[in-house]
C-alpha cells in the first residue's frame, strides 16, 4: 500500500506541468527577469515633503491577517515615530513597497488611502494613515480582519465560476472592493499599475511610492514582480477581473492593481493559480501564465526590495524587513512520538519558508552589495519582527513585552481573525517599532 502511495504521488508530481514542451529544444535558456527601474521615472522626484537623497524599501511579509494587522501597526508606528521630544513622519520616507501575500494587504490600504486623499488639494498634507483608519474604522479596519475563507464556498455557488472564472476570481473582487477601496470610491473605480508608476519620460507627477505585489511563476518557480515592465516583457495581454476576461495592452499599466494583490495571495491549494494571457513570440505553444502565491519563493519580499534599492541613485538607502513569521527555529520537540502522517504533510507545506527564514540573515547579505563596491551604496538593513519584542538589556516592561510576543505569535496564518487578535498584532507592529528606535533614528533621521 505504501508503495502504491509512493507512486500516485510520484506520478502526480511528475506530471504537474501544464507547458507544451515539443519545442522547447529550440527555445533559448534564460534568467527569469527583473524590474528594470530605468523603464519609470525616479520615485525621489515626489513632492510630498521626503527626502530624495534617503532610499527606503520595505519589505513585507506573508502570513494572512497575521501579516497584515502587524504590518499596519509598523506602518503607524513609523507616521508617529518620535525623537529627541519631537514627532516625525518615517512613513513618507518609504519609496518602495515589496510585498507577499497578508503583508500586501496593508500595503493596499496604505496605498488606496493614500491615492484617494491626493485627488484632494494640497497634496499630501493633512494625510494620515491614522486618521484614515479612525475615521472609517468600520471600513478599514474591519476589512483587515474580513473573513475570506468563504470565497473558496462562494466559488462552489457561482453561477459565473462553472465557466472559466473560479474562486481565485471572487477572492480578486473582494480584495479590490473592500483592501483596495473600489467600492468606496466613485464610480467604483479600480486602482491599476497606471495610478503607481510613471514612465521614464513622462510628465505627470511621482505621487506614490512604488509598489510591487510579488508572485510565484506555477511552471519554474520564478519570481513575478507586478509592475509594467515585467508584463511586458512576459507578453501579458489579457487578464480576469470582476469575473471579467479584460483585454491589456502592450504597456501594461492598466491592469488593476487588485490582480496583483490576489495573485500574491494564493495559497496553493485553498485559491486557484491567477491566470494571465500572454502572446509570447517564442513560446507561441504555451500562451499562459499561473501565478501562485509569492511565499512560495520569497516569504518576505526582500529579493525584491534589495534589486530596486540597488538601482536606485540615493546616496542613503534603508532596508526595512517587516517581518510576521511566528515559527520557531529550535530543533527539538516536547513530544516523543513521530509526528503523524497528516501533520508531515501540513508541515511539508511550510518547511521550506521556515528553512528559507533560518537563513534570512544570510540570504540577506549575500545579495547586499560589498561595503568596498565600486559605484554601490551600502544598504543598512532593520528588521521589525515578533522577535523585536524579546527581553533586551535595560528595557522595561519585559513582562508585559514577553506576554505581547508569545500572543502574537499565537495567532494563526489565516484569513480570518478576531477584533482582539487583531489589536494584539497592531499593537505587537508598533512594539517593534519602539524596540528599533535607536537604529530608526540613525538611519532615517535626516543628518544633523
Amino acid at each position: 500500500m505504501r508503495a502504491f502511495f509512493l507512486m500516485f504521488v510520484a506520478g502526480v508530481v511528475g506530471c504537474s506541468s501544464l507547458r507544451d514542451v515539443s519545442r522547447d529544444h529550440l527555445l533559448p535558456i534564460e534568467d527569469p527577469p527583473t524590474v528594470q527601474l530605468d523603464a519609470y521615472r525616479s520615485v525621489q522626484d515626489r513632492d510630498d515633503g521626503q527626502d530624495p537623497e534617503l532610499a527606503v524599501a520595505a519589505a513585507m511579509s506573508g502570513g494572512g491577517h497575521r501579516a497584515a494587522n502587524f504590518a499596519m501597526g509598523v506602518l503607524l508606528a513609523l507616521e508617529s515615530f518620535e525623537a529627541d521630544a519631537d514627532a516625525f513622519d518615517l512613513l513618507k520616507e518609504i519609496d518602495y513597497l515589496s510585498t507577499v501575500s497578508g503583508g500586501g494587504f496593508a500595503a493596499g490600504v496604505y496605498m488606496a488611502t493614500l491615492h484617494d486623499h491626493l485627488q484632494l488639494p494640497g497634496g499630501r498634507t493633512g494625510y494620515s494613515l491614522a486618521h484614515a483608519l479612525r475615521r472609517d474604522r468600520g471600513r478599514l479596519q474591519v476589512n483587515l480582519e474580513r473573513d475570506y475563507h468563504d470565497t473558496v464556498f462562494g466559488g462552489l455557488l457561482c453561477l459565473r465560476c462553472l465557466g472559466s472564472a473560479d474562486a481565485g476570481d471572487i477572492f480578486e473582487r473582494k480584495l479590490d472592493r473592500y483592501v483596495l477601496g473600489a467600492k468606496y470610491r466613485d464610480a467604483k473605480r479600480s486602482l491599476t499599475l497606471r495610478d503607481v508608476f510613471r514612465p521614464a519620460g513622462s510628465t505627470e507627477a511621482v505621487r506614490l511610492p512604488y509598489w510591487v505585489a510579488n508572485a510565484t511563476v506555477y511552471e519554474n518557480g520564478a519570481r513575478f514582480q507586478f509592475t509594467p515592465d515585467m508584463l511586458s516583457r512576459y507578453s501579458v495581454i489579457g487578464y480576469t477581473h470582476h469575473l471579467k476576461k479584460r483585454e491589456l495592452d502592450a504597456a501594461c499599466y492598466d491592469l488593476p492593481l487588485a490582480v496583483g494583490l490576489k495573485a500574491s495571495a494564493s495559497f496553493p491549494v485553498a485559491f486557484p493559480a491567477t491566470t494571465l494571457r500572454c502572446a509570447p513570440v517564442a513560446d507561441t505553444l504555451n500562451p499562459y501564465l499561473h501565478l501562485m502565491d509569492g511565499g512560495l519563493v520569497d516569504n518576505m519580499g526582500y529579493r525584491t526590495a534589495i534589486e530596486l534599492l540597488r538601482q536606485d541613485r540615493a546616496k542613503r538607502k534603508v532596508l526595512l524587513i517587516i517581518d510576521a513569521y511566528k515559527g520557531g527555529s529550535r530543533p527539538h520537540s516536547h513530544r516523543e512520538h513521530s509526528p503523524a502522517g497528516t501533520q508531515v504533510g501540513y508541515r511539508i507545506m511550510n518547511i521550506a519558508l521556515d528553512s528559507d527564514h533560518n537563513r534570512l540573515d544570510a540570504n540577506i547579505c549575500s545579495l547586499l552589495p560589498a561595503s568596498d563596491a565600486v559605484g554601490q551604496t551600502p544598504i543598512e538593513v532593520i528588521t521589525l519582527s515578533f522577535d523585536s519584542l524579546r527581553p533586551a538589556p535595560g528595557r522595561q516592561d519585559t513582562a508585559a513585552m514577553i506576554a505581547l510576543y508569545h500572543e502574537a505569535r499565537a495567532v494563526a496564518t489565516s484569513l480570518n481573525i478576531t477584533r482582539r487578535e487583531q489589536q494584539l498584532l497592531m499593537d505587537a507592529g508598533r512594539a517593534a517599532v519602539a524596540a528599533q528606535r535607536d537604529e530608526l533614528i540613525r538611519h532615517l533621521l535626516p543628518l544633523k
